[in-house]
């Protein structure tokens, strides 16, 4: 027969690796946010180079040039 105590030890043991699941699921989500949100900010930064160097391209007329 089990005693009470290791009963209590084991559900004690079983909320204690339920948490430290769920910490590691949050740490893995901000991670993977992390990478997104950097990727997506050096993509934005090539467009940006990109758009600005066909801007360059583009001849610029005067108001008043024919």
């Amino acid at each position: 027969m089990v005693g009470c105590s290791t009963v209590r030890w084991v559900v004690l043991w079983m909320d204690w690796r339920m948490m430290l699941d769920s910490l590691r699921r949050r740490k893995r989500m901000l991670l993977c946010s992390f990478w997104f949100l950097l990727l997506f900010a050096a993509g934005g930064l090539v467009l940006f180079s990109h758009l600005q160097d066909l801007s360059e391209m583009v001849p610029q007329e005067a108001p008043g040039d024919k």
